[in-house]
């Protein structure tokens, strides 16, 4: 009997404990809720010490500028150099004690007191990660910057300078960067999504991996570009010029490649499958093994491509023929490619679909193409087409066609 009371009180005295350990947690988590708000605070540096630190640092950085011999410019030889390596190495030390809102803060007010543009400041700081999300950066001198992952998120930086910069795995998503110089700024594997890059000089950058997807580039400045891997899917290419850019086993799904300048480009293995390539000039580009698969090709020209291998896949509708006239419904329906056989003053459309000088037959066709497209390129580029055939020319031609006709006879 005592022992059986004994385990009753024993059993009672775990099930009290029990419920205090489970209002302890609840009361735990209700304290957590109220004082996360705080931690974020303190950890995005909108603590008052952290921000009278950098301005303090600022303003002793300005006072050193005056006491240069000249003023309106700020250099190590302007600057007693004793006192500048003090002040700089004051800075780089703030540089690695600061979270990624201060250091976005830091980057703020150099570029806005001037200071960004001596030529030690930038590349020596360790800016990685900072946060610069909604900033204004308009003509900014950013030439020397050294960071990996800064988040320019939504930022302002039209006319600014980044030539040179490095800026590996950067974010500029939806940033609006209309004639901003990009040349020869390392922005491998970059988000770049909806970004706003008209007039952009983008000459010689390497943007290897980057998502550009959705991005307005019109008249934007590619040439001899890197943009291997890259991803262009919907992207507006329009009038851009784009001579020997590298876009190899980049992703060109769906983006409007219009008026643009591709001649002497790489596209080899790159996705272009129902890309809107009008009146665009890939004279003697590099399309091997590219996919064309349900292409749009308005008066384009493909003179002296390369296409071996290439993707011709689906059905292809001539233009002159197309009782449709929204060719945006067309594309969409992802149903049929279109070419231009003639000129479609209808369609905006001057001048033909010109495979003049290539070894078109060398691409890869499916049946559907075959039925399509094939005949219009027997009809208007049959070979030699421009060229000094050899035998084994012509015996790759004559093997095309053979394979051409067993998959039209296949009833499979």
């Amino acid at each position: 009997m005592l022992k059986t009371t004994f385990l009753f009180i024993f059993t009672i005295l775990i099930f009290i404990c029990f419920l205090l350990l489970i209002l302890l947690l609840i009361r735990l988590t209700i304290f957590l809720s109220k004082i996360t708000p705080l931690l974020d605070n303190f950890s995005q540096s909108t603590h008052p010490l952290v921000t009278r630190e950098v301005s303090s640092f600022l303003d002793n950085l300005q006072d050193a500028i005056e006491d240069g011999e000249e003023t309106e410019e700020y250099s190590e030889i302007e600057v007693n150099p004793g006192k500048f390596r003090v002040l700089h190495g004051r800075l780089k030390g703030i540089c690695r004690r600061l979270d990624n809102f201060s250091k976005g803060y830091l980057l703020s007010s150099l570029v806005h007191s001037g200071l960004s543009n001596n030529p030690f400041v930038l590349e020596e700081l360790d800016l990685s990660g900072a946060l610069c999300t909604e900033e204004n950066f308009l003509a900014a001198d950013l030439s020397r910057l050294v960071a990996r992952g800064i988040n320019f998120k939504a930022a302002i930086l039209s006319e600014a300078r980044l030539e040179n910069a490095k800026v590996s795995y950067a974010i500029f998503t939806g940033a609006r960067m209309d004639d901003i110089k990009l040349s020869g700024a390392y922005l491998n594997e970059a988000e770049m999504q909806a970004c706003y890059l008209k007039g952009a000089d983008l000459q010689r950058a390497y943007l290897i991996g980057a998502d550009l997807r959705h991005s307005y580039l019109g008249e934007a400045n590619l040439d001899a570009t890197m943009l291997r891997q890259a991803n262009l899917e919907g992207a507006n290419l329009t009038a851009c010029h784009m001579f020997a850019s590298n876009l190899s086993e980049a992703n060109l799904k769906k983006a409007i490649v219009k008026e643009a300048n591709l001649q002497g480009a790489t596209l080899s293995e790159a996705n272009l499958e129902s890309a809107y390539l009008s009146e665009s000039d890939f004279d003697s580009a590099d399309l091997w093994k590219a996919n064309l698969s349900k292409a749009i090709m308005l008066g384009t020209n493909f003179q002296s491509t390369y296409l071996k291998e290439a993707k011709f896949y689906g059905q292809y509708k001539d233009l002159k023929n197309c009782k449709e006239l929204d060719l945006e419904k067309l594309q969409e329906k992802g149903i049929c490619g279109l070419y231009c056989s003639d000129s479609v003053e209808a369609f905006g459309i001057n001048k033909p679909t010109n495979f003049y000088k290539s070894q078109w037959w060398q691409a890869d066709f499916d049946k559907d193409s075959a039925k399509t497209l094939w005949p219009y390129l027997i009809n208007d580029f049959a070979p030699p087409n421009g060229l000094e055939l050899s035998e084994a020319d012509w015996e790759t031609f004559k093997e095309a066609e053979k394979k051409i006709q067993k998959l039209l006879k296949n009833k499979t």
